[in-house]
């Protein structure tokens, strides 16, 4: 998520200052009073990132409902099993023993 903030030319000045302080850039500082403030441990950030996966999965599938990219749940099934069904069959040719495959001449 991006956040936009306008700030006084001063504020800006005094960020810079702060964030120049710890060796960070303003971006990076910002993060760390965020951090700070929410008490986030920084470990659980992969957590965090599953979760805002997910959702952002969801949203995808709901703007696709909107805009009407759906498909019948039965087609659905259908393809998925032919796509099974091409799958075993190509595992079932690359181990099948080499005296029973067809030589082409």
């Amino acid at each position: 998520m991006a956040v936009t903030l306008d700030i006084s030319p001063d504020m800006e000045i005094l960020l810079r200052l702060q964030a120049a302080k710890g060796g960070q850039d303003i971006t990076g500082y910002l993060m760390r009073l965020v951090e700070s403030d929410l008490q986030i441990n920084p470990s659980e950030y992969a957590g965090l990132e599953d979760f805002a996966s997910s959702v952002a999965g969801i949203q995808a599938g709901l703007e696709d409902i909107e805009a009407g990219r759906t498909i019948a749940f039965e087609d659905f099934v259908a393809e998925a099993e032919a796509e099974r069904e091409q799958r075993r069959k190509r595992r079932e040719a690359k181990t099948q023993p080499a005296d029973r495959m067809e030589t082409v001449a």
